[in-house]
């Protein structure tokens, strides 16, 4: 499988996803779309895609740092399994997702455990439909201010 990355990894920004005033502890909101190709075709993650990190089974998570160095993989891997109309079966999103992890610079040890922790145990993790929310542009700008951080990677 060929990937490529074409957003820059210090231009990706995810926060909290707030729902009622708190965070659940295990949902993100993308506040900058990500760009990719895979298999040689062109796929845009638009921000405002609410994720949880790959829908890992859960006794995994105590091992896995999914908001590391491969923080975009993970997140592409969970559009991957939920975009509508699923572009790929689920082993080669699985597949993805490690072929994401060794271009962003995870070892080769930490991207087979999530790997196979996915093939053997993915079927525990839940995964839901398409999950959007509309993000402000007031929200972006604030956090871009106050981080300053280049608006204009948001978009």
């Amino acid at each position: 499988m060929k990937v490529e990355l074409l957003t820059k990894q210090k231009f990706f920004v995810v926060v909290p996803y707030i729902r009622n005033g708190k965070w659940d502890g295990v949902n993100w909101i993308t506040l900058t779309k990500i760009v990719f190709i895979i298999n040689g075709k062109l796929e845009k993650i638009p921000a405002g895609f609410v994720t949880d990190f790959a829908s890992i089974p859960k006794f995994s998570r105590v091992t896995i740092n999914r908001i590391g160095k491969a923080v975009m993989a993970f997140v592409i891997h969970d559009w991957l399994r939920t975009k509508e109309g699923q572009i790929m079966p689920t082993a080669a999103c699985d597949l993805a997702l490690y072929e994401f992890m060794i271009l962003l610079g995870e070892s080769w040890y930490t991207s087979n455990k999530v790997y196979y922790s996915l093939r053997c145990f993915g079927w525990t993790a839940s995964v839901g439909k398409n999950r959007f929310v509309e993000v402000d542009d007031m929200v972006i700008k604030y956090i871009c201010d106050s981080n300053n951080y280049v608006e204009k990677h948001t978009k």
